[in-house]
């Protein structure tokens, strides 16, 4: 008989394959709580740290502690009756949102952890929707049940009105016996990892989860029992979410939540089997790269030595130290007249060879210490020491890169030396641009028309903690100045754009067709050069040039977004050409059609949104929602107390939007406002709400979209920005005649050019 190849079962011998838990949560959720909790039951404390004391485990940066917040995920060990499980403990704020986006794509399981008290906030729908968009597996935890007033029937009301019926209650610590009737105690608490899956339910759960899949019900209804094979792959493709109510500060519902984890979860990535003996088994799934090594990067810091780090969870294969890991190349699409596929500006940017860098040391932290392993396999989350040129979302070995984040920073300011400091603009930048490694979406620029340095951050938390790393790690006093929002340009018609670029001994010229894309999809990129009219080595040097730079709009010099970029081709000089002519000719080519198209009044300034929350007592209602009319925001139907909804306030909708048990319906008094409105109207806003209710509101909210500015004009007037600066932003072009270059107005080009247009408006390429 031929052998099959079957993968291993786990038996009691084989050491299980390491599961990956993330904890995320929204401002004090009592995270970090839940997470020391996880660990001193598991035994990997001896005692319990609080994060009032400066004690917590996994908050052991100095900052951390100073200002009691997790700011840096962090990595702890434990093992649980056999389960090895790795927990990476994330920021709560939502001006580190980034972060903890970067996180999630290494993750088996989410716990998101929501506070009794506050319910399902803002930042709980933000980060309900990344990871409903990633497809990662999640437990509910709603922590702090000995809140004064806590109702659990009103909570898990809100809770699926807002998230979902697929919400099914998993018990408590109030829950005395299972619905099997077994019972065996684990520090005070029933632990459900002796009996199954369900036994906890009550019978209204049960039924509540058997009518999610049709093979449940048919079984439920057959014998009252549940088919625990299919309730882990309802869990694991999010077709299930388990509620449990939790006291992590007086350690309830910890052991529960332990307990289902070692029963639901299963490592979503490949690994190479271990044999009882501790051997490699080939007999293992090892994916598609069949034990080729790969891995993803979802942090980069810097120890105390300032030596630099890397940290990743190994996706597939093995990484020895010593070894040479490879950056992920991206797709190259190739020229094709007439082609649809567009790529991100980025996977055009990696194209060419692989760079390898050596990886000096490898470690596997346990939060502020670490232990130095030879190497690690599939599934293993550790640190590299050596790789410079990493960052967070990137893919090594076979592994690909994530998608970007879906969060980005709104608010600019202007950072400059503080009076008496002796370091002068260049060293605040240098510091900055070293913090950005760790922090991608900490954009540091430096502003050639104000001559100052430019940073985009979420929010002031974020701003607070630069400024004082500044001042601890690099000895810098800096202030930092309010300079706005931050706006972004797009297009609303299409243009065919023309550089051209020919000093004497030079010689190139770039046509592109500029389209409005997406909202929300940034810069993409498409060659489309006709067959045989330009070498293929000049179209990937084209497209090169074309994903590296950041494009400026012409209104502000805002960067340019959700626009398709098209090569339509070029023309190149055997002689003459070199690969600097055509990074010349493209940036012009750009640059020229954005100046046609303002012309036209076709270029569109964008300008943030944030999705809000508001809970005010309820005679304060009439103040907010007029706030909000001032603001230019749209509101939904404001929630009033008892689940209750106000008519006649504005348009329903939009994310986050929600009907039935709110917020109000377990905070008696209080009526919640929900919307969007602009960044720059919005902003510090939080200050207001604070003092027209002597403290008694709340305000959250986290970056939705991009609109277009109301007054876009006067915008742009107050901004003076001058398109035609110069410098690599010309929309200029050169020609050369009678052996000597000169310069030719943009709008002058069509004149000059000396290829005819690809495309035509109406006619098409």
């Amino acid at each position: 008989m031929e052998a099959m190849n079957l993968p291993l079962r786990k038996t009691a011998e084989q050491p299980r394959r390491p599961l990956v838990i993330g904890l995320m949560a929204h401002v004090d959720a009592g995270k970090t709580t839940l997470s020391e909790g996880l660990l001193y039951t598991a035994g990997s404390l001896r005692s319990l740290g609080r994060v009032d004391e400066r004690t917590s485990f996994l908050d052991p940066e100095k900052l951390e502690k100073q200002r009691g917040i997790t700011i840096f995920t962090h990595q702890a060990q434990l093992d649980y009756r056999g389960q090895p499980i790795t927990l990476l403990d994330m920021p709560g704020h939502i001006d580190f949102a980034d972060q903890v986006e970067q996180s999630l794509a290494v993750l088996d399981v989410a716990i998101l952890v929501v506070s009794a008290s506050d319910g399902v906030e803002a930042t709980t729908l933000l980060w309900w929707q990344i990871l409903a968009r990633l497809g990662i597996p999640t437990i509910l935890v709603v922590n702090k049940i000995d809140t004064a007033g806590f109702d659990r029937a009103a909570l898990l009301a809100h809770i699926q009105a807002r998230l979902g019926e697929k919400c099914i209650d998993y018990g408590g610590p109030d829950d005395v016996v299972p619905r099997g009737g077994a019972s065996t105690e684990v520090d005070g608490e029933h632990d459900s990892s002796v009996v199954g899956l369900a036994d906890y339910l009550t019978s209204e759960a049960a039924e509540q989860l058997a009518g999610l899949d049709d093979r449940l019900l048919m079984r439920y209804l057959d014998d009252g029992s549940l088919d625990e094979q299919v309730v882990r792959e309802l869990f694991a493709t999010r077709a299930l979410v388990p509620v449990l109510f939790a006291s992590a500060l007086h350690l309830q519902g910890v052991t529960r939540l332990l307990s289902l984890l070692t029963h639901l979860a299963e490592p979503r990535f490949p690994q190479q089997g271990i044999s009882g003996e501790g051997e490699l088994s080939s007999s293992d799934n090892l994916g598609p790269h069949q034990g080729e090594f790969g891995a993803r990067v979802f942090r980069i810091s810097h120890d105390s030595k300032g030596l630099r780090l890397t940290w990743v969870r190994v996706t597939s294969g093995q990484l020895a130290a010593k070894q040479e890991v490879k950056h992920q190349a991206a797709r190259v699409s190739g020229g094709q007249a007439g082609g649809e596929c567009f790529e991100s500006a980025t996977n055009w940017l990696k194209q060419g060879d692989e760079q390898g860098e050596k990886v000096d040391e490898i470690r596997v932290y346990d939060g502020a210490k670490f232990t130095t392993v030879s190497s690690v396999q599939a599934g293993d989350v550790c640190t590299l020491v050596g790789p410079q040129k990493t960052w967070p979302g990137q893919g090594l070995g076979c592994e690909s890169d994530c998608a970007p984040a879906s969060v980005r920073p709104v608010l600019l300011y202007s950072a400059h030396p503080a009076p008496g400091e002796q370091a002068d603009d260049h060293a605040v930048l240098v510091a900055l641009r070293q913090l950005a490694e760790e922090d991608p979406l900490l954009n540091v620029i430096w502003n050639e028309t104000a001559q100052r340095v430019e940073l985009s951050i979420m929010g002031e938390i974020q701003l607070e903690t630069i400024t004082q790393r500044l001042r601890d790690e690099y000895h810098l006093a800096v202030e930092c100045e309010d300079a706005g929002v931050v706006y972004q340009e797009t297009i609303s018609k299409p243009i065919e754009g023309v550089g051209h670029f020919e000093p004497l001994r030079h010689y190139a010229e770039v046509h592109v067709l500029l389209e409005p894309g997406p909202r929300g999809s940034g810069i993409s990129l498409r060659n489309a050069t006709p067959a045989n009219s330009l070498a293929p080595h000049w179209q990937r040097d084209i497209m090169h040039h074309l994903a590296e730079k950041m494009h400026k709009g012409v209104l502000l010099g805002a960067p340019l977004t959700d626009v398709k970029i098209t090569l339509l081709g070029g023309a190149a000089n055997i002689k003459h050409t070199s690969g600097g002519d055509f990074r010349e000719a493209t940036y012009r080519a750009v640059r020229e059609g954005l100046m046609f198209l303002k012309q036209q009044q076709a270029c569109v300034l964008l300008e943030p949104w944030y999705r809000f929350r508001l809970e005010v007592p309820v005679e304060q209602l009439g103040r907010a929602m007029s706030d909000v009319e001032r603001m230019h925001g749209r509101m939904d139907p404001p929630q009033m107390p008892g689940g209750a909804t106000a008519g006649g306030a504005g348009v329903s909708g939009g994310a986050g939007a929600s009907g039935g048990a709110g917020a109000a319906g377990f905070g008696a008094g209080f009526a919640v406002v929900e919307g969007e409105a602009p960044v720059s109207q919005m902003r510090g806003y939080a200050r207001e709400v604070r003092a027209y209710t002597q403290g008694k509101g709340s305000f959250s909210c986290v970056f939705a979209s991009s609109a277009p500015v109301d007054d876009q004009e006067s915008v742009v007037e107050a901004a003076q920005y001058d398109p035609m600066e110069g410098g690599e932003d010309t929309p200029d072009s050169v020609f050369c005649a009678h052996g000597a270059g000169f310069t030719v107005d943009w709008k002058d080009v069509p004149r000059f050019q000396h290829l005819p247009n690809f495309w035509q408006l109406g006619g098409g390429h």
